[in-house]
């Protein structure tokens, strides 16, 4: 309901219905803190959100989408704080990485972190590139680097990426 037909007042009574039987369900939380973002209730997509982590603390994906809300409510702090916990959970999480990085490009238009962050994961293994192309064809642009926004756009997928949402095709 909520994924293939954005219906989120039925997805938020389907997702009530397996609270009975599924209480401590992480997936549950998650789902309806990713509706009450969808649907501008902040405070609650976060409460759902921090008990999905609470329920599976070792989740980065839980983390990141946290991360994602503060972000949005430019909470900075709070993402920061919230990506150090993923990237402790997964050291190696290039997205988690580079994620965290550019936090500072958002809160300060500081590109250099995401720069340098960037230009260590490639040096670490230049397949990841294909992991941090859209936040990589991000800074390059900020930075008027033609040259990594034109490698950065050779690491997307084919299928390309999303920015904020909208289809972004590697074309």
């Amino acid at each position: 309901m909520y994924w293939g037909y954005l219906d989120y007042d039925h997805a938020r009574a389907e997702l009530k219905l397996a609270q009975q039987s599924l209480p401590n369900d992480p997936l549950v939380f998650e789902i309806l803190g990713f509706i009450d973002r969808r649907q501008g209730r902040w405070a609650e997509s976060t409460k759902n959100l921090e008990r999905a982590i609470e329920l599976d603390p070792q989740n980065g994906d839980f983390l990141k989408q946290l991360a994602d809300g503060y972000a949005c409510l430019r909470q900075y702090a709070d993402a920061e704080r919230i990506l150090d916990r993923a990237i402790a959970i997964a050291l190696k999480d290039s997205n988690a990485r580079a994620y965290r990085a550019s936090i500072e490009l958002e809160w300060h238009a500081d590109p250099q972190p995401l720069s340098s962050t960037i230009r260590a994961i490639i040096a670490e293994n230049s397949r990841e590139g294909q992991n941090i192309a859209q936040l990589w064809l991000r800074v390059s642009l900020c930075e008027c680097d033609f040259d990594g926004a034109s490698r950065a756009l050779a690491s997307l997928p084919i299928a390309g990426c999303y920015d904020d949402f909208i289809p972004f095709p590697r074309a």
